[in-house]
C-alpha cells in the first residue's frame, strides 16, 4: 500500500517535469548534428550497450565519425572526461570503457551536464558527424533528433508500474517520444504469434519502428589476453559447448576455452538470468554480484576459494562488462589469470536488420544534409 502511494506521488512529479518540457516551459537544448538516444522506460537490464554497439558499429561502417556520449554510471569521477589511454572503468564507468576497448577510433566522453558535453564536443571535433547518448531517454534537457526506446521482451513496459512499486521511470505513455522501439531480449527464434501479441501490446504509433532483436553469444574469450593458452586453428574449439560461432574466429592463433573444465560463474550485471541459462548444465558454481559491482581483493580471494573448492582446472566465465573491471582493476594475481574468461554478446535484429539500419543511416544522412545548409 506504501509502495502505491509513493509511486502515485512519483508518477505525479514526472508527470508534472514532462509537462514543463513538452510545454517548452523549461529549456531544451537541440544539438546542430545527429544526436541518437538509446534508452529505456525502466531502471537497467534492457541491454542498452550492445545496441550501443550495434550503432556504433553501422555507423563507422557507413563511414561516420562517431562519439558515444554517457553518464559513466558508478565511476569515481566528475564532470567531462574524454577517454583517453589512461582511462580505466573506475576513472570513465565500466561500460564506457567496455566501448573504448572496441571502438579506438570513436570518441567515448563522459559527463553529467550532456548540453554542456555536446557544445565541447562539436567544438573540440567540429568534423564529428554524429553522437549517440547512451541511456538518455529521459534526459529531456537534449532534443536528440532520434529516440530508440529498449523494452525486454519478457518485461514489456506496459504490464509494468512506476517506482517504487515497479520499475518504470516514467509512465508507459512516455514511449510516445521514441522514433524507434526495440523488443530485446527475444529468443532467437520468436514465433510470429509472439510477435504478434507483443506488437498489439505496444500499440506503437504509425511513425513508430517496432522491431525484434536477439542476443548472440560470441566465442569465449580470456579477460586477461597475454595469460590465455593458445591453439593453432579454431578446430580445437569444435568440440565447445559453449562455441557459438567457430568461423568467427579467423586469426592464426586463437585462445582455446578448456571444453572440459567446470565452470565458476560470475557476473555483476543487472540482469544475470540470460547469461546464467546460456552457460548451462556446465555451470558448477556461481557467484551474482550487484550491477556495475567494483570488485575488491576480499572478493578476488573469495573468488579462488571457490575455483579450489571446485577443481584444481575450473574456470570462471564472467560477462564482457565485469571482464572490463576485473582487468582494469589490477588485483587479480597471475595464478588466476588464465582460468578467466568472458562471454562477448552480440545485438542480432536478424529479420528487422534492414528496417532498423535504414532508419538510422536514413536519419543521420538527411540531419547532416540540412545542418549544412
Amino acid at each position: 500500500m506504501i509502495k502505491r502511494l509513493l509511486s502515485w506521488i512519483y508518477g505525479l512529479l514526472v508527470m508534472l517535469r514532462n509537462m514543463l518540457y513538452d510545454e517548452h516551459l523549461l529549456y531544451v537544448y537541440t544539438p546542430k548534428l545527429p544526436t541518437i538516444a538509446v534508452g529505456n522506460l525502466v531502471v537497467g537490464g534492457t541491454g542498452k550497450t550492445p545496441h550501443v554497439e550495434y550503432l556504433t558499429k553501422l555507423l563507422l561502417k557507413a563511414g561516420y565519425k562517431v562519439a558515444i556520449l554517457s553518464r559513466g554510471y558508478k565511476r569515481k569521477t566528475k564532470g567531462f572526461i574524454l577517454a583517453d589511454e589512461h582511462a580505466t572503468a573506475a576513472s570513465i564507468g565500466d561500460e564506457p570503457r567496455q566501448m573504448q576497448r572496441k571502438f579506438p577510433e570513436a570518441k567515448i566522453v563522459v559527463a553529467e551536464k550532456r548540453a554542456a558535453a555536446i557544445r565541447r564536443l562539436t567544438r573540440q571535433f567540429p568534423d564529428l558527424d554524429v553522437i549517440i547518448l547512451d541511456d538518455a531517454f529521459q534526459h529531456r534537457k537534449v532534443k536528440c533528433g532520434l529516440q530508440i526506446l529498449l523494452t525486454p521482451a519478457d518485461n514489456l513496459y506496459v504490464n509494468d508500474h512506476l517506482l517504487p512499486y515497479g520499475r518504470l521511470r516514467e509512465h508507459a505513455y512516455g514511449a510516445h517520444r521514441a522514433d524507434i522501439v526495440v523488443v530485446t531480449k527475444c529468443p532467437p527464434k520468436m514465433q510470429p504469434i509472439d510477435r504478434r501479441i507483443i506488437t498489439s501490446s505496444l500499440h506503437c504509433a504509425t511513425f513508430q519502428d517496432l522491431v525484434f532483436s536477439s542476443v548472440r553469444y560470441m566465442e569465449p574469450k580470456p579477460v586477461f589476453d597475454e595469460t590465455a593458452p593458445l591453439a593453432a586453428d579454431s578446430s580445437a574449439l569444435s568440440n565447445a559447448p559453449l562455441a557459438a560461432d567457430s568461423s568467427a574466429l579467423n586469426n592464426a592463433q586463437r585462445a582455446v576455452f578448456p571444453t572440459g573444465a567446470p565452470i565458476l560463474l560470475l557476473a555483476g550485471i543487472a540482469a544475470p538470468k540470460y547469461f546464467r541459462e546460456y552457460a548451462g548444465d556446465r555451470v558448477e558454481a556461481e557467484m551474482i554480484f550487484p550491477d556495475h559491482h567494483a570488485y575488491s581483493r576480499k572478493d578476488i580471494q573469495r573468488i579462488q576459494a571457490e575455483m579450489s573448492r571446485l577443481h584444481e582446472e575450473a574456470v570462471v566465465l564472467t560477462t564482457e562488462k565485469d571482464a572490463v573491471r576485473l582487468r582494469d582493476a589490477g588485483i587479480v594475481p597471475e595464478t588466476m589469470r588464465a582460468r578467466m574468461w568472458f562471454l562477448p554478446i552480440e545485438v542480432d535484429f536478424s529479420q528487422d536488420t534492414n528496417t532498423f539500419d535504414s532508419r538510422v543511416l536514413r536519419y543521420v544522412s538527411e540531419y547532416s544534409r540540412i545542418s549544412k545548409k
